[in-house]
């Protein structure tokens, strides 16, 4: 354990290195402007990503609202008639059976 890193207590006066000014190069400042520039792009890129995304989701939901709402109809006027003809083959049975 000899080897293992000592947890440093917080410093009181800031050290030389972190209180210096670090001064890039020419190469550098152009090295990271061109990295933050693509960083903006591909940041735009994704931010524009995700609101198409919605816009298709919510289009989707909307469209599958409307399918729904017209299976259910369908359901219902399924569901009306077979109860009809339900009904009619009931009074055809009950009218048989009062015959004989």
């Amino acid at each position: 354990f000899a080897s293992k890193h000592k947890d440093e207590t917080k410093r009181k006066k800031k050290s030389y290195s972190s209180k210096r000014a670090v001064v890039m190069e020419a190469p550098e400042r152009k090295k990271q402007a061109f990295v933050q520039a693509l960083n903006s792009i591909r940041n735009e890129k994704v931010s524009i990503r995700k609101t198409r995304n919605a816009e298709r989701l919510v289009a989707k939901q909307k469209k599958n609202a409307q399918k729904d709402e017209a299976m259910e109809e369908n359901r219902k006027a399924n569901k009306k008639r077979q109860y009809r003809a339900d009904g009619k083959r009931e009074t055809i049975r009950e009218a048989k059976r009062q015959k004989s």
